[in-house]
């Protein structure tokens, strides 16, 4: 018969003590807000205050930690969502939201830089297609684009060369006054300034925008089988001198997409 040290069954009762209070210290995980909401994201506070600056009933909320603005458009829910810059940040805010909140649509807001010739600074477009301009393979001719692999949460796997937006939320962007509906956009996590990475993007992808979140946000909304739409308003050439006025420009991109996504919310039926 086995004989226990009592040394050794106070020891097990203090690790267990110290495991309670841990477990008892740790926050428990924010219950989901089952109110559907039109999820709104933007990358920076001038892109985030023109939208804020259009609902009704507006609430400050942390989940989780992370800071949300709630609040009404015409009387319909919205959640806005500040994603941060680039690829991973926006992947990772927009699950966040997605998980906490019953988002029915997922609209992403902001600035852009301009790939076609002609598209001045506040011209809102609303591309048809998004694609992650860096995923492929590098080659002596620059990247080389590669199909990405995808898995919903429900469905099988899939392989796709870009993320199509919701065609209903797209048919609405195209009634509202001054976008530019169509086309390609794409997105990396670098900031183009350069004439030369401009005009290539433009020629290999047949884009018309470029920024550092839309395609990461689109490739979540798809994962979650959530209607996703970008309405980007260009803050600059993404030439060799786009960052010459860039917080300025950006403000007014922000402002103009903004007023275009608060009218394409108040027109969803």
């Amino acid at each position: 018969m086995a004989v226990t040290h009592p040394a050794h069954g106070r020891i097990a009762s203090a690790v267990l003590l110290i495991l309670l209070i841990v477990g008892m210290a740790q926050p428990a995980p924010a219950r989901r807000d089952l109110l559907p909401r039109v999820g709104i994201a933007a990358v920076s506070s001038a892109e985030m205050d023109p939208l804020a600056a259009g609902l009704a009933d507006v609430e400050q909320v942390r989940v989780d930690g992370v800071p949300y603005t709630t609040g009404t458009v015409d009387g319909r829910p919205v959640v806005l969502i500040q994603a941060g810059p680039g690829m991973v940040n926006a992947a990772a805010r927009v699950q966040h939201a997605l998980d906490r909140f019953t988002i029915t649509h997922l609209i992403f807001s902001g600035a852009a830089g301009a790939l076609e010739p002609g598209l001045a600074p506040g011209q809102v477009v609303v591309p048809r297609r998004w694609v992650n301009h860096q995923f492929g393979a590098i080659t002596g001719e620059g990247v080389e684009p590669l199909p990405l692999h995808v898995y919903p949460a429900s469905g099988e796997p899939m392989q796709v060369d870009g993320f199509d937006v919701d065609p209903e939320l797209f048919a609405l962007a195209q009634r509202v006054d001054g976008v530019f509906a169509g086309g390609v956009g794409v997105s990396g996590d670098v900031f183009i300034r350069s004439s030369t990475a401009r005009e290539e993007l433009a020629s290999r992808f047949a884009a018309r925008i470029v920024d550092m979140e839309s395609a990461a946000a689109a490739q979540v909304a798809l994962l979650n089988g959530v209607p996703f739409l970008a309405v980007r308003a260009v803050s600059d050439d993404a030439g060799d001198t786009a960052t010459a006025h860039i917080e300025a420009q950006i403000a007014q991109a922000g402002h103009a997409a903004a007023r275009a996504v608060l009218e394409l919310v108040r027109s969803l039926p």
